[in-house]
């Protein structure tokens, strides 16, 4: 009987806090078939991850799904990361007000 996303949330986080590897309470990584086997599934789909992120993000956890495994993660292991700054977002960002311009002058010439 395959296993609901809330379960295997849980199954999750007792892993995270387990130790292995001398290490616990540490981001680990875990392979898409051992997932599938945990949950007792065939197929894990992008519906089924985000069934279980949901479950997890109620405690500040994540899964990440990725090629060739998924990262298991708490919101502060990620805290030590760079954080991109505004200024360089902001160079990003497509000028909006020049597009509504050219789209409203295209309008104009339609109704000419």
């Amino acid at each position: 009987m395959a296993r609901t996303a809330e379960k295997t949330a849980q199954i999750l986080t007792k892993l995270y806090n387990q130790q292995f590897d001398q290490d616990s309470l540490a981001p680990f990584r875990i392979s898409w078939p051992q997932l599938r086997s945990i949950m007792a599934v065939p197929r894990l789909d992008e519906g089924v991850i985000g069934d279980i992120n949901a479950a997890l993000s109620e405690c500040g956890q994540a899964l990440v799904p990725l090629s060739n495994f998924l990262l298991m993660a708490r919101e502060d292991d990620f805290e030590h990361y760079r954080m991109l700054p505004d200024r360089i977002v902001e160079r990003f960002i497509p000028d909006i007000i020049d597009t509504f311009a050219d789209d409203d002058d295209q309008e104009l010439e339609a109704e000419e």
